[in-house]
Protein backbone atom coordinates (compact mmCIF):
# COMPACT_ATOMS: atom_id res chain seq x y z
CA UNK A 1 0.00 0.00 0.00
CA UNK A 2 2.64 2.46 0.81
CA UNK A 3 4.60 1.75 -2.43
CA UNK A 4 1.23 2.57 -4.39
CA UNK A 5 0.77 5.43 -2.60
CA UNK A 6 4.45 6.79 -3.74
CA UNK A 7 3.15 5.67 -7.12
CA UNK A 8 0.26 7.99 -7.21
CA UNK A 9 1.64 11.01 -5.25
CA UNK A 10 4.05 10.78 -8.35
CA UNK A 11 1.60 10.84 -10.88
CA UNK A 12 0.05 14.00 -9.80
CA UNK A 13 3.64 15.38 -9.01
CA UNK A 14 4.28 14.92 -12.72
CA UNK A 15 1.21 17.01 -13.46
CA UNK A 16 1.89 19.61 -11.40
CA UNK A 17 5.45 20.34 -13.32
CA UNK A 18 4.56 18.94 -16.57
CA UNK A 19 2.96 22.25 -17.73
CA UNK A 20 6.21 24.34 -17.80
CA UNK A 21 7.90 22.33 -21.08
CA UNK A 22 5.70 22.35 -23.73
CA UNK A 23 5.53 26.40 -24.86
CA UNK A 24 4.85 25.21 -28.50
CA UNK A 25 6.44 24.47 -31.50
CA UNK A 26 8.99 26.94 -31.87
CA UNK A 27 8.32 28.77 -28.73
CA UNK A 28 10.88 29.06 -26.20
CA UNK A 29 10.29 28.12 -22.54
CA UNK A 30 10.45 31.83 -21.08
CA UNK A 31 7.61 32.18 -22.99
CA UNK A 32 5.65 30.83 -19.71
CA UNK A 33 7.21 32.67 -17.59
CA UNK A 34 4.56 34.39 -15.44
CA UNK A 35 1.60 33.00 -12.76
CA UNK A 36 -0.85 30.31 -13.75
CA UNK A 37 -3.83 29.29 -12.16
CA UNK A 38 -5.28 26.23 -12.86
CA UNK A 39 -8.48 24.06 -11.73
CA UNK A 40 -9.99 20.19 -12.34
CA UNK A 41 -9.50 17.00 -10.85
CA UNK A 42 -7.48 14.59 -9.21
CA UNK A 43 -6.62 11.73 -7.01
CA UNK A 44 -3.97 9.80 -4.91
CA UNK A 45 -5.00 6.32 -5.66
CA UNK A 46 -6.75 4.58 -8.53
CA UNK A 47 -9.45 3.54 -6.40
CA UNK A 48 -10.65 7.00 -4.80
CA UNK A 49 -12.86 8.81 -6.25
CA UNK A 50 -11.73 12.23 -8.41
CA UNK A 51 -11.44 15.04 -6.13
CA UNK A 52 -11.73 19.04 -7.09
CA UNK A 53 -8.08 21.03 -6.90
CA UNK A 54 -7.03 24.39 -7.55
CA UNK A 55 -3.46 24.89 -8.46
CA UNK A 56 -1.01 28.00 -8.43
CA UNK A 57 2.15 27.93 -10.65
CA UNK A 58 5.05 30.65 -10.70
CA UNK A 59 7.52 30.22 -13.59
CA UNK A 60 10.76 31.78 -14.00
CA UNK A 61 12.15 30.80 -17.08
CA UNK A 62 15.01 31.42 -20.20
CA UNK A 63 15.21 29.51 -23.25
CA UNK A 64 16.77 27.03 -21.60
CA UNK A 65 16.25 26.92 -18.06
CA UNK A 66 13.25 27.24 -16.07
CA UNK A 67 12.42 26.90 -12.30
CA UNK A 68 8.88 26.37 -10.81
CA UNK A 69 6.91 26.31 -7.75
CA UNK A 70 3.54 24.59 -8.18
CA UNK A 71 0.90 24.76 -4.91
CA UNK A 72 -2.41 22.80 -5.34
CA UNK A 73 -4.74 22.54 -2.87
CA UNK A 74 -8.03 19.83 -2.69
CA UNK A 75 -10.01 18.30 -0.03
CA UNK A 76 -7.36 19.11 2.75
CA UNK A 77 -4.48 18.33 1.22
CA UNK A 78 -1.59 20.95 -0.17
CA UNK A 79 1.11 19.71 -2.64
CA UNK A 80 3.75 22.68 -3.08
CA UNK A 81 6.30 21.41 -5.83
CA UNK A 82 9.76 23.18 -6.53
CA UNK A 83 11.41 21.80 -9.95
CA UNK A 84 13.98 22.98 -12.00
CA UNK A 85 14.55 21.61 -15.58
CA UNK A 86 16.92 21.80 -18.92
CA UNK A 87 15.75 21.62 -22.70
CA UNK A 88 18.59 20.31 -24.15
CA UNK A 89 16.95 20.47 -27.85
CA UNK A 90 13.59 18.49 -27.65
CA UNK A 91 15.25 16.70 -24.77
CA UNK A 92 14.19 17.92 -20.81
CA UNK A 93 15.74 16.83 -17.75
CA UNK A 94 15.82 18.04 -14.20
CA UNK A 95 15.16 17.46 -10.70
CA UNK A 96 11.90 18.30 -8.75
CA UNK A 97 11.39 18.41 -4.77
CA UNK A 98 7.09 17.66 -3.51
CA UNK A 99 6.21 18.80 -0.36
CA UNK A 100 2.68 17.38 0.65
CA UNK A 101 0.83 18.36 3.88
CA UNK A 102 -2.10 16.94 5.19
CA UNK A 103 -4.09 18.27 8.48
CA UNK A 104 -2.91 16.69 11.74
CA UNK A 105 -0.37 14.60 9.77
CA UNK A 106 3.71 15.50 8.99
CA UNK A 107 4.60 16.78 6.16
CA UNK A 108 5.99 14.32 3.63
CA UNK A 109 8.59 15.46 1.08
CA UNK A 110 10.43 13.49 -1.56
CA UNK A 111 13.33 14.31 -4.20
CA UNK A 112 13.02 13.09 -7.93
CA UNK A 113 14.39 13.25 -11.42
CA UNK A 114 12.46 14.69 -14.27
CA UNK A 115 12.84 13.28 -18.06
CA UNK A 116 10.80 13.96 -21.13
CA UNK A 117 10.65 15.03 -24.83
CA UNK A 118 8.77 17.44 -26.34
CA UNK A 119 7.00 17.50 -29.61
CA UNK A 120 5.06 20.46 -30.86
CA UNK A 121 2.54 21.85 -28.18
CA UNK A 122 2.98 18.89 -26.28
CA UNK A 123 5.20 17.43 -24.09
CA UNK A 124 5.38 13.56 -22.48
CA UNK A 125 6.91 13.89 -19.28
CA UNK A 126 7.79 10.65 -16.99
CA UNK A 127 9.19 11.68 -12.69
CA UNK A 128 11.13 8.94 -11.24
CA UNK A 129 11.73 8.99 -7.37
CA UNK A 130 14.14 5.77 -6.03
CA UNK A 131 12.14 2.93 -5.24
CA UNK A 132 8.61 3.89 -7.39
CA UNK A 133 7.15 3.47 -10.40
CA UNK A 134 6.93 6.37 -12.48
CA UNK A 135 4.01 8.07 -13.99
CA UNK A 136 3.17 9.04 -17.57
CA UNK A 137 1.66 12.92 -17.96
CA UNK A 138 0.55 14.27 -21.21
CA UNK A 139 0.30 18.34 -21.28
CA UNK A 140 -0.95 20.25 -24.33
CA UNK A 141 -0.62 23.90 -24.47
CA UNK A 142 -3.51 25.09 -26.07
CA UNK A 143 -2.52 28.79 -27.07
CA UNK A 144 -0.25 31.40 -24.87
CA UNK A 145 -2.78 31.52 -22.18
CA UNK A 146 -4.07 28.21 -21.90
CA UNK A 147 -2.59 24.33 -21.21
CA UNK A 148 -4.51 21.24 -20.20
CA UNK A 149 -2.75 18.04 -18.13
CA UNK A 150 -3.75 14.90 -17.76
CA UNK A 151 -1.62 12.07 -15.61
CA UNK A 152 -1.29 8.34 -15.49
CA UNK A 153 -0.23 5.72 -13.57
CA UNK A 154 -0.46 2.04 -13.62
CA UNK A 155 -3.05 2.47 -16.58
CA UNK A 156 -5.54 4.80 -14.08
CA UNK A 157 -6.35 8.67 -14.90
CA UNK A 158 -5.09 10.40 -11.30
CA UNK A 159 -5.53 14.52 -12.38
CA UNK A 160 -7.07 16.44 -15.06
CA UNK A 161 -6.34 19.97 -15.29
CA UNK A 162 -6.56 22.73 -17.20
CA UNK A 163 -4.40 25.88 -16.35
CA UNK A 164 -5.29 29.45 -17.39
CA UNK A 165 -2.69 32.68 -17.52
CA UNK A 166 -3.45 34.84 -14.70
CA UNK A 167 -2.42 38.42 -16.26
CA UNK A 168 -1.23 39.10 -20.26
CA UNK A 169 1.87 37.31 -21.60
CA UNK A 170 5.46 38.01 -20.78
CA UNK A 171 6.02 39.76 -24.26
CA UNK A 172 2.73 41.20 -24.37
CA UNK A 173 2.87 42.70 -20.90
CA UNK A 174 6.07 44.06 -22.11
CA UNK A 175 4.55 45.49 -24.93
CA UNK A 176 1.76 47.29 -23.46
CA UNK A 177 4.17 48.83 -20.89
CA UNK A 178 6.17 50.45 -23.76
CA UNK A 179 2.89 51.96 -25.58
CA UNK A 180 1.35 53.30 -22.46
CA UNK A 181 5.05 55.05 -21.61
CA UNK A 182 5.14 56.52 -25.37
CA UNK A 183 1.57 57.81 -24.71
CA UNK A 184 2.47 59.36 -21.54
CA UNK A 185 5.33 60.82 -23.21
CA UNK A 186 3.40 61.98 -26.19
CA UNK A 187 0.72 63.98 -23.89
Amino acid sequence: MAKLTKVLAAAVLVASVAPCWAAGEGKAMSELEGEWSGSGTDRDRPFQSMQKVTCHSKIRADHRNMSNEIVCTGSGVRKTTHMKVILEGTQLTGEVVQTKTTPREPAQTRKGTVSGIRTGNSADVQISFPMTPSARSRMVVHDASSYSIKVEALGALLMDVTFKRVGPPKEKEAKQTGQESKQAESQ
